[in-house]
């Protein structure tokens, strides 16, 4: 059966968040900072970026990297603890 884009998202979010946080956190960080250890270097090399500022710039994203995936895990366990209100909310008006 066909599932609306919301409940494939829900459903989608219940997969990942049975794996845990910290894995998410982590998974999140490889999946953002992987294309900058490649980009960086390109950077370096074509754009004469001082290694320095290329050094820098890597280790702000390994810390603010994990920072932006906490914050994603809140806002999706927030939608989700609402869908999963309102699901309730919903079935108990039918009854």
């Amino acid at each position: 059966m066909f599932l609306s884009h919301r409940q494939q998202r829900l459903q989608s979010w219940e997969r990942i968040r049975a794996k845990g946080k910290p894995r998410f956190i982590a998974d999140m960080t490889v999946r953002w900072a992987l294309p900058l250890a490649v980009g960086l270097p390109l950077m370096y090399f074509f754009l004469n970026i001082s290694f320095s500022h290329m050094l820098l710039t890597f280790i702000f994203v390994l810390l603010v990297a994990p920072l932006a995936a906490l914050v994603e895990w809140w806002k999706n366990e927030g939608a989700y603890t609402a869908a999963k209100l309102d699901a309730r909310m919903n079935s108990i008006e039918k009854d």
